[in-house]
């Protein structure tokens, strides 16, 4: 499993093409419903990171393809103010190595199209954790969209055990009238996953605990359900931790069993 906190790495987001009434900000906040839209089925994100992240999420598009690259460099600041100027030195025991820093750029593309929940989750290194450029391109087959974007760093932790429990929680209206028939209106479902881990006691799962969920509270923050030779898409979810979670059971030697019960944003 892992998880992205802190996710709060992009700096700034730049659309190639927006709907104004759509506007690149939605990408930002915590409701993967509340969309940004581009105005034709190609578009592009530039986002400017903080040095350290190595991985961008996105959540809830509509696009089949998505290419992440990564631009990231170094530089010198040459300092003007002349009471902190260089001190150049004729000593040849103490002459300047210049190294030559070009640019890196590393790019993926990305396939998600096999699954209709529309999230993506792309790890990535940049030599020296410097600050970064990501150059984001969608493509799909309709006027591309996108609900929430996550820059920021990955913590892994051993996968779930078998039997990860997954339901729809429904926010639909039912209400009986008086001839005995109902009135209907269906409205959004949220993905609920629950599922137990067993991590070693003295490291990860006070981690889990204090570091992260007691930290986190309510605040949806990206998943990686399960990583490792399973690759789907449908593992990959924007999600707060519920009430009364996560729980633990101290059942072994060295080892703890953390519960974890997930109510997916939407």
């Amino acid at each position: 499993m892992k998880i992205m906190y802190p996710n709060t790495y992009a700096e700034s987001i730049v659309a190639s093409t927006s709907n104004a009434n759509f506007p690149v900000a939605s990408l930002e906040d915590d409701y993967v419903g509340n969309l940004w839209k581009a105005t034709a089925a190609t578009a592009t994100l530039t986002v400017e990171c903080t040095a350290g992240s190595t991985c961008v999420a996105i959540f809830n598009t509509n696009a089949t393809s998505v290419t992440v690259r990564i631009s990231g460099w170094q530089a010198i600041d040459w300092e003007a103010d002349a009471t902190r100027a260089i001190d150049w030195t004729a000593d040849a025991t103490r002459t300047i190595n210049w190294i030559s820093f070009g640019q890196e750029v590393s790019e993926t593309l990305y396939d998600i199209s096999a699954s209709s929940i529309g999230n993506l989750w792309a790890e990535y290194t940049v030599t020296g954790d410097l600050a970064h450029t990501l150059t984001i391109t969608l493509t799909g087959s309709a006027i591309i969209h996108a609900g929430v974007l996550r820059v920021g760093i990955v913590r892994t932790f051993r996968n779930p055990a078998y039997g990860i429990r997954e339901a729809l929680r429904g926010y639909h209206i039912r209400k009986e009238l008086n001839s005995g028939g109902f009135y209907t209106r269906k409205r959004g479902s949220a993905r609920e996953i629950s599922f137990e881990l067993l991590e070693d006691r003295e490291t990860d799962f006070y981690s889990i605990f204090y570091d992260y969920a007691q930290v986190i509270g309510p605040t949806p923050i990206p998943w990686r359900l399960v990583h490792g030779n399973v690759t789907d898409w449908e593992w990959v979810v924007f999600a707060s931790i519920e009430d009364g979670s996560p729980s633990g059971d101290h059942a072994h030697l060295n080892d703890s069993i953390i519960t974890i019960d997930l109510i997916e944003s939407i």
